[in-house]
């Protein structure tokens, strides 16, 4: 099999002992290996917040979930909140907006890279 889609379940087999694969690990082609990040870019929609935190801005500390791995992330930076189409620089975003924001990952993490970045 030289391909799989979307939902297809694919069964491989390696020469690795289970303990040597953990959750997150990502298996892609040597060509095209997956980038490893500390740091991104992220348009938020900010749909449910904490009700003792329910801003966010720079400093706010939260756990993002992409793929299979969950890992903690700091806001670096708040870059603008989205209002009416366009980004404004604003100190904090409230919920129910989009903001555009920089975080950082206390480990490297792999992400893929495959989406259009923002602005």
């Amino acid at each position: 099999m030289r391909s799989a889609k979307p939902g297809e379940n694919v069964l491989l087999k390696f020469s690795l002992n289970v303990e040597d694969v953990q959750k997150g690990y990502v298996l892609c082609s040597a060509s095209n290996v997956c980038q490893a990040v500390t740091e991104i870019r992220v348009q938020l929609a900010l749909v449910d917040m904490l009700e003792h935190r329910p801003i966010f801005s720079p400093g706010y500390d939260c756990v993002m979930h992409t793929h299979t791995v969950e890992i903690e992330v700091h806001c670096a930076e708040l870059i603008g909140v989205i209002d009416k189409g366009k980004p404004m620089k604003r100190p904090f975003a409230r919920t129910g907006q989009v903001c555009i924001a920089r975080l950082v990952m206390p480990l490297h993490t792999w992400l893929d890279l495959a989406y259009p970045t923002l602005l």
